[in-house]
């Protein structure tokens, strides 16, 4: 026993230090475990959270599908809603439209029939051949071409309706020709109008294959228009085209007519007369010098056309 306790007295401080780092591993065993705990619980409790937060999300993507299909379908109902109103009215347009062949555009014998080719000559006449003969650019100055078309004939005589400047209007000594198949024959002028481009000219008895017009009517934008003439010495050449504008008493129309086609009748759908070429559209080109292009032409609207036949008698409505 006094030993044991001699070996304690002199070991005391070592025994001592011994269960304090015994003691010291117990507590730190006890904070881990303790730790561990907590970190399970909280996984625990994070997992529970995630899960619940998934459901809700899982939850809420269900609801958006749900009102995604809901507002398709409610789409679809209104596109069928909408294509049944087009539908109908579409239907409703087709019956209304007129037939389509009173629509349709006038044949180019129909125009043919009506249009005529012109000469004039100032201070010259014509060889005494039965032909309308002579060299574009050699006559410059002296002799022209255009086009008119018929708008009465009698047993007697055949009235023609052109332009002012075709039927040599300020020209001096002027000669008139008009086409008959292979043979010319002289013309006279009826009267000029004195505010638009236009004249009618005559010429004794009847045109082989020619006949009057039918009816002057209005027109409007984006109407068709029809066009036979004498564009370049290029006889009864045929054009298409559209109404461009109205611009004053004139009619604008895009349509390929160039010098020659002045007084050609235009003619719409019906091939009923709206107007009376006279000019090309000028534009500036170089330096500013005003320039013709193949794009737009002046023409007299139907209304100063109508009124002017009337007035000589040679228009009935």
């Amino acid at each position: 026993m006094t030993k044991f306790l001699d070996y304690i007295d002199r070991n005391a401080i070592k025994i001592a230090l011994t269960a304090i780092l015994i003691f010291g591993v117990f507590l730190g065993c006890l904070y881990v475990y303790t730790i561990k705990a907590d970190i399970s619980r909280l996984r625990m409790n994070v997992i529970e959270l995630f899960g619940e937060q998934m459901d809700s999300q899982e939850e809420v993507n269900q609801l958006t599908f749900q009102g995604l299909l809901l507002i398709i379908e409610q789409l679809e109902d209104v596109a069928k809603t909408q294509q049944y109103i087009i539908d109908q009215n579409r239907d409703k347009v087709e019956k209304e439209l007129p037939d389509k062949k009173s629509s349709s555009k006038p044949t180019y014998e129909a125009l043919k029939a009506h249009t005529v080719y012109i000469v004039g000559c100032s201070d010259k006449k014509l060889s005494d051949d039965k032909k309308i003969q002579y060299m574009l650019g050699e006559e410059e100055g002296v002799c022209w071409s255009g086009t008119g078309f018929v708008v009465k004939e009698t047993d007697t005589e055949t009235f023609i309706a052109t332009n002012n400047h075709v039927s040599g209007l300020e020209e001096k000594n002027v000669t008139l020709y008009v086409q008959n198949e292979q043979t010319k024959l002289i013309a006279t002028v009826v009267k000029h109008n004195p505010t638009v481009d236009i004249a009618v000219i005559k010429v004794e008895g009847k045109l082989i294959g020619k006949k009057p017009i039918t009816k002057i009517a209005s027109a409007k934008i984006q109407d068709s228009v029809y066009v036979v003439g004498n564009p370049l010495l290029n006889k009864m050449t045929y054009s298409e085209g559209v109404v461009a504008n109205f611009i004053g008493k004139d009619m604008l129309i895009q349509a390929p007519l160039i010098f020659g086609n002045s007084g050609s009748a235009i003619y719409n759908s019906n091939g009923e007369v709206i107007g009376i070429c006279y000019a090309l559209q000028m534009y500036p080109g170089f330096l500013g010098i005003p320039m013709a292009q193949i794009t737009h032409s002046l023409c007299v609207d139907s209304v100063s056309v109508k009124a002017f036949l009337i007035d000589l008698g040679l228009y009935n409505e």
